[in-house]
């Protein structure tokens, strides 16, 4: 079954779980914009949660900037620690590889951040 037929199929209970009148459920035309939204994907499927009126835009802003700041603040760290030829010569291997894999995930993350950050800009 489809993604559509789905939805289709179980609105009421999907509505009942999320408490949201079922009328407000719609899929996105294939060149419309999608709102400021919480996002989840469930296999290829994105199911989008308009955050307009949830929240506060301007607060969660300034939350994503402080995440950030202390994330780059993170790598900023974990490159100290690799930048040291002591630490990396007498860390243990998976000592260094784990300060490697933290910038990679804290780098991917701010990207995130970056993003809905941008989509959430207060026009």
């Amino acid at each position: 079954a489809s993604d559509l037929e789905r939805q289709n199929r179980f609105c009421a209970a999907i509505a009942f779980i999320a408490r949201i009148d079922p009328d407000g459920m719609r899929w996105l035309g294939p060149h419309e914009t999608a709102p400021a939204s919480a996002v989840t994907v469930v296999g290829e499927l994105k199911v989008l949660i308009p955050l307009a009126g949830l929240i506060d835009l301007a607060a969660e802003q300034a939350r994503l900037k402080r995440e950030i700041a202390r994330l780059e603040a993170e790598i900023k760290n974990c490159e100290g620690k690799l930048g040291n030829a002591n630490f990396v010569a007498n860390a243990p291997p998976e000592v260094v590889t784990q300060e490697r894999d933290r910038i990679a995930h804290f780098s991917t993350t701010i990207a995130g951040m970056r993003e809905q950050a941008e989509k959430l800009a207060v026009k």
